[in-house]
């Protein structure tokens, strides 16, 4: 069993139900959760969390997406693996370069120490 998760919201006593996203975010299709590669503090697991929150109650899938730094610039890190210690989470890596230009129906998530290297996305 995951850490301190539940593979279902629970509401009131009634019964467990999966949310639609969709109806928030109608134009996005994928979620992908910008995590530094090969990093082990509470930020990356709390990101590791919610990506494993998103495939277990939302119609969105999550898809964690690696990077490394490079003179202030994230960039896509394909070879990257999820640390050990997050495989209890449904937290799967993309093959997919997130950063692409035009894919505008991916809905990207940045850690907060890293907004200043959005700049070139």
């Amino acid at each position: 069993k995951k850490r301190g998760s539940s593979s279902k919201v629970e509401s009131e006593g009634k019964k467990s139900r999966q949310i639609d996203a969709s109806k928030d975010f109608p134009r996005c299709e994928k979620v992908f959760l910008v995590c530094p590669a090969g990093v082990q503090t509470g930020g990356p697991e709390a990101l590791h969390q919610l990506c494993d929150q998103l495939n277990e109650q939302s119609s969105l899938p999550g898809w964690m997406a690696y990077t490394v730094s490079d003179k202030h610039v994230a960039s896509y890190a394909p070879r990257a693996q999820r640390p050990i210690a997050y495989d209890s989470y449904n937290a799967p890596v993309t093959m997919y370069d997130p950063f692409q230009e035009g894919d505008n129906k991916h809905l990207l998530i940045w850690p907060e120490c890293w907004t200043n290297e959005m700049i070139a996305y």
